[in-house]
């Protein structure tokens, strides 16, 4: 694997944002930035045709003044926690309140991280201080991303905290193996036979719902479009689907193909859960023009974001995401196209 620097802007803080471009033999390259750690970029050869399968800016002001984390690293907390507040060792927290009166994500994904090239391996380290958005604890955040010659994009977490703390990583990149148009005639499978029930707010129940044979189940083959074109989930998925895994071994447990292109990408994780969202509001409130200076329109791409359940401070029976001071929080995520 090669990797290439350049400069791609500077922030309205004046701070200068790179560009980390990760090549393998096949010619597949994946385009980072310090900014977010935001994934601006994957092109995929296929049948001698170069296709940019994320959506993705061409300039950093596009990036700080967007809404949708397109691409990005997310945290302290993928997804949502109910009325931004949590408990840890009998003391309660409260967070900014950024999705009505809950908290969403957090803000990595405006940050500068630093980085390291080593050898086949980009390092973006970001240190988020004690009391950041109101969580506990100075968290030191590692990201590796890596590129196989089997088309891999490899990204590795690590972190550790000095107090007791949440967190919830994930990426949250927008595909369309198509490269352009909307995501409807895509193919797609998940080994997954549950999601967490969501209220209006889309914050857990606690309940744990059985999909088989309903609009959410793509255990068997399907166009992600089928159930939203004949208006039986007509604002398409925004939703917890749990990987059917006994432990957070890693996984492979999705696959997507490209109804035009013939793409596939197929993930693996760690994690216990992956939020799948269609992105029906994307450039409905904000609008996102792309690099091809198209504007961004919903159902143009989805998500696969690799991560605990929502909002498990509230539901003791979620798995947990406390991080306790000495210990280590690790994740793999694997993008792997073909």
């Amino acid at each position: 694997m090669n990797i290439i620097k350049e400069n791609f802007g500077i922030t309205k803080n004046n701070e200068t944002i790179y560009k980390f471009t990760l090549t393998n033999k096949n010619n597949m390259s994946v385009d980072i930035l310090n900014f977010g750690a935001i994934i601006q970029s994957i092109k995929v050869l296929k049948d001698n045709i170069c296709v940019d399968v994320v959506l993705g800016h061409n300039t950093i002001e596009e990036y700080e003044d967007g809404s949708g984390s397109i691409g990005a690293f997310v945290g302290r907390y993928a997804n949502r926690i109910k009325n931004a507040e949590f408990e840890i060792d009998g003391e309660k927290f409260y967070l900014s309140k950024n999705n009505g009166n809950n908290h969403l994500h957090g803000t990595y994904s405006k940050k500068v991280f630093d980085y390291e090239i080593q050898n086949d391996k980009l390092k973006l380290i970001y240190i988020s201080e004690d009391g950041e958005e109101g969580y506990p604890g100075e968290l030191t955040i590692n990201i590796f991303y890596s590129l196989s010659d089997s088309n891999e994009l490899i990204i590795e977490y690590s972190a550790t905290t000095t107090k007791n703390t949440i967190l919830n990583f994930t990426n949250h990149s927008y595909f369309n193996l198509n490269g352009e148009g909307d995501i409807y005639n895509h193919k797609a499978t998940f080994d997954s036979n549950s999601i967490t029930e969501m209220n209006n707010e889309n914050i857990p129940t606690g309940k744990i719902l059985d999909i088989n044979n309903t609009v959410y189940d793509f255990n068997v083959e399907k166009e992600i479009g089928r159930d939203i074109l004949n208006g039986k989930l007509k604002d398409g998925y925004d939703d917890n689907y749990i990987i059917n895994k006994r432990d957070l071994e890693l996984k492979k447990f999705a696959k997507v193909i490209g109804d035009k292109t013939g793409i596939t990408l197929e993930v693996s994780t760690t994690e216990p859960a992956f939020q799948f969202y269609t992105a029906a509001h994307l450039s409905v409130s904000h609008k996102e023009y792309g690099k091809a200076n198209e504007l961004y329109k919903p159902f143009s791409a989805f998500c696969i974001e690799t991560q605990h359940f929502p909002d498990s401070p509230h539901n003791d029976n979620f798995p947990t995401t406390i991080l306790k001071k000495g210990d280590v929080y690790k994740q793999v995520t694997i993008y792997e196209f073909n």
